[in-house]
């Protein structure tokens, strides 16, 4: 098994990095400390382009890293908007929900920040896969297939793309509360970025959970300190 995940450097020069300096990569994913690894200890890398960097545990599986250097402190913002499908509605504060998150996403839309619009595949060829009439769409905005993980960046693309747009700050949207939308924040936390979650500006649809499930995500949210609450009228981009 080989998984990719694209990381930003702890920097050591504007393009370069040591490798034996930087965090222990072969602990990242979890391995045991018989996991190896293909870099050079000591030796100087130039990071202004990725390097792939593989990792092996002893069971054989493996996981690629993927290293470039940020190109600027204080860059770029996205909008992720996570699984907001027709499959989702109805929801349970829906009115106030779609309010809010078109506020952002029109904000985004007009100070040209990206949106990206994660789509659950297995939805796809039916048309309950499509972007709800009551939410938003600009042809500023990236539709994003992944796999029926919680975590928007775990199957896609995303942390690459990011990366290469050099996207620090990270505001979160969308279904469902406790599910999709705190895995998602999660991941971004855990990927290096700011994040940002849009603390009425994502629910639950009803039949998931309950009604509560916003204001629980908040909660974790908050008591986690791996995101920040903004409520959609104070977003400023």
């Amino acid at each position: 098994m080989t998984v990719q995940h694209y990381l930003y450097s702890v920097r050591h020069g504007p393009t370069t990095m040591i490798l034996q300096r930087y965090k222990p990569i072969k602990f990242a994913m979890g391995f045991s400390q018989n996991a190896t690894s293909d870099f050079e200890k000591e030796k100087e890398y130039d990071i202004s382009t990725p390097i792939v960097i593989n990792v092996s545990a002893e069971d054989k599986s493996s996981v690629e890293y993927t290293i470039m250097a940020r190109k600027s402190r204080g860059g770029n913002s996205a909008v992720i908007v996570s699984d907001t499908q027709k499959d989702i509605i109805p929801l349970f504060h829906q009115e106030a929900f779609f309010q809010n998150i078109n506020t952002v996403l029109d904000k985004a839309y007009k100070a040209d920040v990206p949106i990206y619009y994660i789509m659950l595949s297995s939805l796809k060829g039916f048309d309950a896969w499509n972007l709800p009439d009551q939410l938003h769409y600009y042809d500023n905005g990236v539709i994003v297939d992944k796999g029926d993980t919680v975590d928007a960046f775990e199957t896609t693309n995303l942390h690459k793309e990011f990366l290469l747009k050099d996207i620090d700050t990270v505001y979160v949207t969308g279904v469902s509360s406790l599910g999709c939308v705190l895995g998602t924040t999660k991941g971004a936390h855990s990927r290096g970025y700011r994040v940002i979650l849009v603390e009425d500006a994502h629910d639950e649809p009803e039949g998931y959970r309950t009604a509560e499930s916003v204001e629980k995500c908040n909660i974790r949210v908050a008591n986690g300190e791996f995101a920040q609450l903004q409520a959609a009228q104070d977003v400023v981009f």
